[in-house]
């Protein structure tokens, strides 16, 4: 169809919005261009949620790029897939790793190529292994209880790392508690500024105090 426009001009337009990251241009073809949220599913494939429109768009195993669950990928859009509808993305760059590290038991692993140690993650919602080389287990033996810091993220299910902390043995009894303190960042030991301030606290009652408080001392009493 035949419109005012000039083909240059419009070519000029697009190159715009390129440097403008709105369209990314490939083997002479312009697509949209989208920045998401990526999850991964057990078969390869994902889903990228944008935060702009709060649209989804399907990305087969191909086209991931190798990214992981929860990582910001800038991708650009396809055509709908004939089975859900949805309009289909394709990968092109990883902003931001959403995992930097990897939280699980270390396994050591014999064959006939010799010794191998990974660390298979706790986090279901992450469900990657971290293959660490000898060198790099820093004092870390088979059933340990591990934090691996990620160095390279070979593919969708499969990173490289180094062991960065130790945090028990798997039949520890507190080892969950460890677990759940590293993962979101809690302490399990307060700091010193804080042990020093509880010495400073007086244990003997102020009678003086009585006066302006309710007795209970003769009630049974639950505290949290």
């Amino acid at each position: 169809k035949e419109t005012q426009i000039k083909k240059s001009e419009i070519e000029s337009i697009l190159e715009e919005l390129i440097l403008e990251n709105k369209v990314y241009k490939e083997n002479k073809k312009y697509y949209l261009k989208k920045t998401g949220i990526i999850t991964i599913k057990d078969k390869g494939f994902g889903f990228i949620k944008t935060d702009e429109d709060d649209s989804e768009y399907y990305v087969s195993e191909f086209d991931t790029l190798n990214s992981h669950t929860g990582d910001t990928v800038s991708f650009y859009v396809l055509g709908s897939t004939s089975q859900d509808h949805l309009d289909s993305g394709r990968v092109i760059k990883i902003i931001k790793r959403k995992n930097t590290h990897v939280l699980g038991r270390l396994i050591l692993k014999k064959n006939k190529k010799g010794t191998s140690y990974y660390v298979q993650s706790y986090d279901k919602s992450y469900d990657v292994k971290c293959v660490i080389e000898k060198d790099n287990l820093n004092g870390a033996v088979d059933g340990n209880i591990v934090k691996a810091k990620i160095t390279k993220y070979k593919g969708q299910f499969i990173t490289e790392g180094y062991i960065e902390k130790i945090l028990g043995h798997e039949d520890d009894p507190s080892i969950d508690i460890s677990v759940i303190a590293e993962k979101y960042n809690f302490f399990k030991e307060f700091p010193s500024l804080v042990e020093d301030e509880i010495k400073n606290i007086e244990t003997e009652l102020n009678l003086n105090e009585h006066k302006n408080r309710k007795d209970f001392t003769s009630k049974c009493v639950i505290t949290i």
